[in-house]
């Protein structure tokens, strides 16, 4: 009888000694669970995706794009969504209804447009919309100078270097020429010069009794 109940204990002890081991498993993979092994849209880390769609908004103040866009593959379905831009330079060349090609930094939840192709489009085209909007109503639409602001197509301007063409426009020159530092991103006015010397000065020759003229 006493044996009898010596084993009935043992086994007690045992079933019991299990329960435990197997309870303390359980909220050890419930911790484990709990620490990082769930995937989350706050993952740390960066990936870039290609898209491709048209763009229906812009809003440089906020540095924003709106594009309706296609399927991002192995980010998202087809929509239209807004999206901040890394640099405000990018928005310079677009208007509504382009199309673009654009890539996308996914940091997390957050999404940046790092950069945009528009269709058709070429790399000198947001210097000849920056040139417009700020350079022709002195420099003339084609450089050819006004009574404001001298030619670049003749005279000492075809003697500048680009290095010259970029302090110019962004420390000004007195009261003939205003500085544009902070109007205008160092992109754009690398932008704006590369325009200046490539396109607008391309076929410009130098004359060699010029004098120098600002």
């Amino acid at each position: 009888m006493k044996d009898s109940l010596r084993i009935f204990v043992l086994i007690g002890l045992i079933v019991s000694s299990a329960m435990i081991f197997a309870c303390g498993q359980q909220d050890q993979g419930s911790a484990n669970l709990g620490s990082g092994d769930k995937p989350t849209s706050d993952d740390p880390g960066t990936q870039i995706y290609q898209g491709v769609g048209k763009v229906t908004g812009l809003d440089p103040a906020a540095r924003e794009i709106d594009i309706d866009h296609k399927d991002i593959p192995g980010l998202m379905s087809a929509m239209r969504m807004t999206f901040a831009v890394k640099d405000v330079s990018l928005l310079s060349d677009l208007s509504v209804g382009d199309e673009i090609d654009f890539e996308l930094e996914r940091n997390g939840s957050s999404f940046t447009v790092t950069k945009i192709l528009k269709k058709g489009g070429n790399e000198l085209s947001g210097g000849a919309r920056i040139f417009k909007a700020n350079c022709a109503r002195c420099h003339g639409e084609k450089g050819e100078g006004t009574d404001k602001g001298i030619s670049f197509l003749k005279g000492h301007a075809l003697d500048h270097s680009k290095e010259d063409f970029i302090g110019q426009v962004k420390e000004g020159e007195g009261k003939k020429m205003p500085s544009f530092r902070d109007k205008l991103s160092d992109e754009q006015i690398e932008q704006v010069v590369d325009y200046v010397r490539n396109v607008i000065q391309k076929d410009a020759k130098k004359d060699g009794a010029a004098t120098h003229e600002h």
